[in-house]
């Protein structure tokens, strides 16, 4: 009977709590009535409840794999690719205030990367010298202002394809109908 009450009251209990403990592999950002405040290493602190809220982010080495995408390089040959992204957050504010939906953010930001490299690229020179240093660095310079820090990447997979076109679709206009 009272089940919703008791829904109310536990998801109100968080926000009561007068301190917050933030562990070893975080950091936390601190939003008063909305606003960031200030950020929180590891530790014991206090917060107003009701007022401050606490987001806790992991800053150690996460990965992240990429789906592989097929890509035609410079001498139009067609490649499956495949990578690794290891990244670290810097920066907890920026993570939590500069961007939506961060991890889909730096997937489709590494993958923008990797296909940029490898469309400049002869498939023998893809295979012989794959670009990783430069994909690193051009994911790291564009995901800086996410808080986000690139510590490298790295080809899981990069093989040619053949290709073969089963269905083809031409355009034709729907026939003009004329009523008299």
């Amino acid at each position: 009977m009272f089940e919703w009450l008791r829904e109310i009251l536990a998801s109100l209990h968080e926000h009561l709590i007068p301190f917050v403990v933030i562990y070893e592999y975080e950091n936390g950002g601190v939003f008063r009535l909305g606003q960031y405040h200030r950020t929180l290493g590891p530790g014991f602190h206090w917060r107003w409840p009701l007022v401050e809220a606490v987001f806790t982010e992991h800053m150690v080495v996460t990965t992240l794999a990429l789906e592989p995408q097929t890509i035609t390089t410079k001498d139009d040959r067609t490649v499956v690719v495949g990578g690794i992204v290891r990244y670290r957050i810097c920066d907890v504010k920026d993570f939590l205030c500069e961007v939506s939906n961060q991890h889909d953010a730096l997937r489709d930001t590494a993958m923008g990367a990797v296909l940029k490299q490898v469309r400049q690229l002869e498939l023998r020179t893809l295979l012989d010298d794959p670009p990783e240093n430069k994909i690193a660095s051009d994911i790291r310079r564009l995901v800086k202002p996410f808080g986000i820090s690139i510590d490298s990447f790295t080809f899981t997979d990069a093989a040619p394809i053949r290709t073969i076109r089963l269905i083809t679709h031409t355009y034709a206009p729907p026939p003009e109908h004329h009523y008299e």
